[in-house]
């Protein structure tokens, strides 16, 4: 069985939320990506941890870019599902970089889909776009402990959560990325920060081809140009605007229903790269050497009652290890198929 859904659409303005999908004909068709494909597969695999606890016996393959906020999303109810004693769940990330995850998305999806979260559940369901699921694993459908959408908020928790991935998912990864990719001097950062915790070969590969085409392929997968970047930024403005009015307005300490939901989660993880909260620290490069210009946004809407709010909801309610961090559930992806002992 395979769930065919995509991100939602974003404002007119942008890009599209839905990126320009990859396709089976087309990694075939490029030879730089069909030989990417074949050297990525030879030297990296796809591992599974050892189930955590005797209770989790249903195990989930999260298929992600580590840094993507749509992922972390997704992550973040998954961990709160694999912490949870009530649910047999628990998952192992498999980590790519953006272009090379569809090497694995678009075989695991039967090329439906190209994107992350994809994630691939033991009796091979397969579903894709953190909405989807986030709505499906922590709705409290099936008995699941876990339970974003309460009665009669559910409506209005799902409203918002679809305006915030409209307005903040393209406008925050046009930005973050035009940032960085308009400039050639900040590449090396841009390599760093899309390359962690992938292979080795993986992040070779990528950092070999970033500047001979996968560079120009992902600004015109975003649209990425000036106009677009101060579009994007006026955006993140106002919605950081309208989200400081709005809990000023209530004086609520969460968005809907005065309790943590969806919509709290859905904030925190689509801005968590701007507000960067000291939980999120294995998925974000040092501020030194950043553009200037991206961090003088970044600070300011950090610093509003909506980015204080980011950084409150990871504190309370995002799961954590002992030093207070996030932690990458995934497994050694390197591998040596000549290694004979």
């Amino acid at each position: 069985m395979t769930t065919a859904v995509a991100e939602n659409g974003s404002a007119a303005t942008l890009s599209p939320m839905n990126m320009k999908p990859t396709t089976e004909t087309q990694i075939q068709g490029q030879a730089p990506l069909r030989v990417a494909r074949v050297i990525v597969n030879l030297f990296s695999r796809v591992g599974k941890r050892e189930p955590p606890a005797p209770e989790k016996t249903e195990h989930i393959r999260l298929i992600s870019i580590a840094t993507s906020h749509f992922v972390e999303k997704a992550r973040w109810g998954l961990d709160m599902l694999e912490e949870s004693k009530e649910s047999p769940l628990f998952y192992t990330e498999d980590l790519h970089t953006p272009a090379f995850a569809s090497f694995f998305t678009v075989p695991a999806s039967k090329n439906k889909a190209s994107q992350t979260p994809m994630i691939v559940r033991s009796d091979d369901t397969v579903m894709w776009g953190s909405d989807t699921i986030l709505r499906e694993l922590c709705s409290g459908k099936n008995g699941a402990p876990i339970n974003l959408y309460p009665g009669d908020l559910k409506d209005e928790i799902m409203e918002l959560e679809d305006e915030l991935g409209r307005r903040l998912g393209a406008s925050g990864r046009c930005y973050a990325y035009g940032s960085f990719m308009l400039d050639k001097q900040y590449y090396g950062l841009a390599i760093q920060q899309t390359t962690s915790n992938c292979s080795k070969v993986e992040q070779k590969v990528f950092e070999k081809m970033f500047d001979k085409g996968i560079d120009k392929a992902l600004i015109d997968l975003m649209n990425i140009n000036d106009e677009v970047m101060e579009t994007s930024a006026r955006e993140l403005r106002a919605m950081f605007g309208e989200l400081s009015d709005r809990l000023e307005r209530t004086g609520d300490e969460y968005l809907v229903g005065n309790t943590f939901t969806a919509a709290d989660l859905a904030f925190a993880t689509l801005v968590y790269f701007i507000v960067r909260p000291p939980e999120c620290e294995p998925l974000l490069i040092p501020e030194k050497g950043m553009p200037p210009k991206l961090l003088g946004l970044f600070h300011e809407l950090a610093a509003t009652k909506a980015g204080q709010h980011a950084l409150k909801i990871y504190k309370k309610h995002r799961p954590v290890d002992a030093a207070g961090k996030l932690v990458l559930k995934n497994v050694n992806q390197n591998h040596n198929p000549f290694k004979l002992f």
